[in-house]
Order: C-alpha cells, then sequence, then structure tokens
C-alpha cells in the first residue's frame, strides 16, 4: 500500500486519471479541438516537471500588456496565464512530490498588510471594476512567493534570474529602436517636438516612441532604466566590450522612448551607484563633478533651445491636474484620509475637471485619459492618508533593510542589495511626475526583485543569509 501512495506514483495517478478523462472527451468534442486540449495539457505537465522555465517564461512576459478579451467582464495578458500555470505546478510539486520549503521571509506581515489595503480600496472604489486591480496586486505577492520558491529549492540560481530580465530588457530595447526608427512593428504615434537632440542638429524633433510590447506613453524607457541599474551591479560575468554594447543598446532605446523623467532616474541612480561602489573620497568626488558638470551643461543647453517650451508645457499640465485634485482632497476630510477607491480617479475627476484647459492637450477627449501624473496624489486619492503611510512606508523599510545588509554583507554578495536600492530610487523619483509604479506589471516586476533579495536574508534573527545564492 505504501508503495502505491509513494510520492512518484501519486502523479502518475493523476496523470491516468486526466487521460481517462481526455479520452472519454473524443465522445462530445471534435478530434480537432481535442488534439489542442491534449497539446497543451503536455505542456501544462511539462511545466509540472519543469516549473522554472514556465516562471523564465512569466519574467520574459512582464512587459506584454495587451490583454485577451474574449470572456466578458474578464480579460488577461500572457503575463497572467504564466503566473496561474506556475503557481499551479508549484502547487502540485509540493503536494504530490512532497517538497518541504520555508516560504516565511522579513516581509510577511507587510506584504499581508499591503493585500488588505489593496482589496478594501477594490472592495469601496468608485470604479465597479476595482476589484480586479485588487487581483492584480494579488499576482504581484504570487510572483514574489513563486521566486522564494524558486530559489529556496535551488531549481533557479539568481544569477539565472538577472539574465532573464537582461535578455527581456534586451529584447525589448531592440524591438523599441526597430520602432522607432522605421516606424514599424508597432511603433508609438508619431509626436511632434519630442526629438531632443533635433533640437540642436542631431536627428528630427518629430518621432516615433520605441514602446516594445509595453505601449502607452513612455513606459518601455522607465521599464529600460531600471533594469539597467538593477543588472548592472551583477555585470562582472560579462566582459568589458560587451557590457559597453549593452548599456549602448539600453541607453538608445531609453533615449527613443522621448521620455524625460527616466533620463531623470538614469541620473540619480548612477549617482548613487558611484557613492555606493567607489573605494575613497577622492574617486567619488571626481566622479560626481564630472557628472554634475555634465547634468548642468545639458540643462543649461535645453533652456537655449524649443525644448524648453516643451517642458514647460508639460509642467503647466501637470500643475493643473494637480491643483485640482489637491482642492477635491483639501475638501473632503473622508477622501483625504481613506481615498475614493483603486481606479476611481476619473470617476471622481472628470464631473470637475474644465473641458479644453490641459495646457497642449486640447479637446474633450483630454480629461477623459489623462491621470494626474504624480503617483503620490494618485495614492492618496485612491487609498487615503492611511494607505500612503502605509505603502511608503512599506518602501522606506526596504530601503532601510538593503542598505543595513549591504554595509554587513563583504564580498560580492553586496551587489544584490545594492540592485535593491537602485530600482526603488525610480520610484520616488517618478512618483513626482507619473503614476509609474500604478501599472500592475511594473509591480510583478519589483516584487520579483523582492522576492529575490528576501529568498537569501534570514527571517529569524540572523541579518542575512546569501551563501551559495549566486
Amino acid at each position: 500500500m505504501k508503495n502505491i501512495l509513494s510520492k512518484e506514483n501519486k502523479l502518475n495517478i493523476i496523470l491516468i486519471f486526466f487521460a481517462t478523462i481526455t479520452g472519454s472527451l473524443i465522445l462530445i468534442i471534435p478530434i480537432q479541438y481535442l488534439l489542442v486540449i491534449f497539446l497543451l495539457f503536455c505542456i501544462f505537465v511539462y511545466f509540472v516537471f519543469k516549473p522554472q522555465h514556465c516562471y523564465y517564461l512569466l519574467i520574459f512576459t512582464i512587459p506584454f500588456r495587451d490583454r485577451i478579451r474574449e470572456l466578458p467582464f474578464i480579460s488577461f495578458s500572457v503575463n497572467e496565464i504564466f503566473i496561474l500555470i506556475c503557481t499551479i505546478s508549484v502547487i502540485l510539486n509540493i503536494f504530490f512530490r512532497d517538497e518541504k520549503v520555508n516560504f516565511r521571509t522579513k516581509i510577511d506581515v507587510w506584504l499581508v498588510a499591503l493585500l488588505i489595503l489593496y482589496f478594501e480600496a477594490g472592495f469601496y472604489s468608485l470604479n465597479p471594476r476595482a476589484l480586479l486591480s485588487s487581483f492584480k496586486f494579488l499576482e504581484a505577492v504570487l510572483a514574489f512567493y513563486l521566486t522564494v520558491y524558486f530559489i529556496r529549492t535551488k531549481k533557479v540560481k539568481i544569477t539565472y534570474i538577472v539574465k532573464a530580465f537582461l535578455f527581456t530588457g534586451l529584447f525589448q530595447a531592440l524591438l523599441g529602436i526597430l520602432q522607432s526608427t522605421t516606424g514599424q512593428f508597432g511603433a508609438g504615434r508619431q509626436e511632434v517636438g519630442r526629438g531632443f537632440l533635433g533640437y540642436i542638429g542631431i536627428g528630427p524633433t518629430v518621432v516615433r516612441r520605441a514602446v516594445g510590447t509595453y505601449g502607452g506613453t513612455g513606459g518601455l524607457a522607465g521599464v529600460l532604466a531600471i533594469l539597467t541599474f538593477f543588472i548592472l551591479p551583477f555585470c562582472q560575468f560579462l566582459d568589458k566590450n560587451r557590457k559597453k554594447i549593452i548599456l549602448f543598446i539600453f541607453i538608445t532605446a531609453i533615449y527613443m522612448g522621448y521620455g524625460k523623467v527616466p533620463f531623470m532616474e538614469l541620473g540619480v541612480c548612477w549617482f548613487f551607484y558611484i557613492i555606493y561602489t567607489s573605494n575613497n573620497t577622492k574617486a567619488i568626488l571626481s566622479k560626481l563633478s564630472i557628472f554634475l558638470t555634465i547634468t548642468l551643461g545639458v540643462i543649461l543647453l535645453s533652456f537655449f533651445t524649443p525644448f524648453a517650451a516643451t517642458i514647460y508645457d508639460s509642467i503647466q499640465t501637470r500643475f493643473f491636474l494637480w491643483k485640482y485634485l489637491i482642492y477635491m482632497l483639501s475638501n473632503d476630510i473622508h477622501l483625504l484620509l481613506f481615498g475614493s477607491g483603486l481606479n476611481s480617479y476619473f470617476q471622481l475627476m472628470n464631473p470637475i475637471l474644465p473641458q479644453n484647459q490641459i495646457g497642449v492637450y486640447t479637446g474633450p477627449e483630454s480629461t477623459n485619459w489623462m491621470l494626474v501624473h504624480n503617483y503620490y496624489l494618485l495614492v492618496i486619492q485612491e487609498m487615503g492618508l492611511v494607505g500612503f503611510f502605509i505603502l511608503f512606508s512599506f518602501l522606506f523599510y526596504l530601503i532601510i533593510i538593503f542598505n543595513k545588509n549591504y554595509f554587513q554583507v563583504k564580498g560580492s554578495h553586496r551587489k544584490i542589495f545594492l540592485s535593491g536600492i537602485l530600482v526603488i530610487i525610480p520610484i520616488f523619483i517618478s512618483s513626482f511626475f507619473g503614476q509609474f509604479f500604478m501599472d500592475p506589471a511594473i509591480k510583478i516586476m519589483f516584487f520579483i526583485f523582492f522576492g529575490m533579495i528576501f529568498s537569501k536574508i534570514n527571517y529569524q534573527k540572523e541579518p542575512y543569509n546569501i551563501k551559495n545564492s549566486v
């Protein structure tokens, strides 16, 4: 009896059961559909035995945001399909292969608090579909614990995850460059005044954005800026020439995204990277003086070109939106404390925003698609000051933990904590001028980063535990 119920035979019994069910379906389902079902089932079984391969596909498909809308009221992305398959595969491996995994981490309580916050904000939202966003945040938490599982069971190494993100970033960057230069392959819309170098006679000012598969306005540039500094501390496995080529491709694609904030993120993160990695004060001062001189020169040069007008228009547009939202928040104490729920900005603000008054954006449709472009204000509007305090306290806590462990750990292991610091900094920068971290796909990417780090930080007394991590 024990032999029949051994862990090897448990899965065999399940497979025989599904084979019997599939065989009986030939009586009611056409053979061509049955063959497709059988093929999909074979792929699923493969992922059950090799769930790490599904995990790599999960990482690769994070920027694939197009949604399949075949079912009423429900849409899903390719990435969400892989999250679901990966989760089911891990559960089957745990229960039917008797894998013992400790999922506890130092931020479990924080994650529970954030889940309660997001689901509560989804339930009472003015937007009747907001609860779907709560489940999308749950997907990010699942991605976190999937990462913990794969690293702690040694199915995946941290360097393999870094390489998966590197491959994903290169694919998106090369596709984006191709889009911007040819205007084909899903390129963004043609825009006037976005070509920065065109104002000094290098290239055009009328350009098409590099959007990759991510889409949106400047989203790909933001993703690549974060990936640049996530990968940079791990670049010791690349030779110098290959590293320079990769950085050139990333920075070119970021430029062709024609967004201003990603370059600001690159500058600030490079500033912190120099401080953390330089060995002596003289080297730090030398590098920072060069960096600040170049930055100041670019800023001064931009003021003597028509590009300064585009910056002014962009700032005026944001001030306009911020003013109306601040007015709404300051006149309703309940809204200020608890917000109006997830994805409820348009339901709250569209009735009071004057039409045709948003700077360069004209037409009655303008206020129906443009968010407030300030994630700090948006969090307060959706989840109130209570939610704002919880979310950003969590992010500050992460920086404190990463910084503490960075200075306690010696040798090459420090790079994992430096990477964690450098990917959080852009959240605080971009939140002044946009709502980059609002995107569920971006949360999934960040929570995989956090899972990498906290899978190696012991939840008990020891401050870190990263032996054989890479």
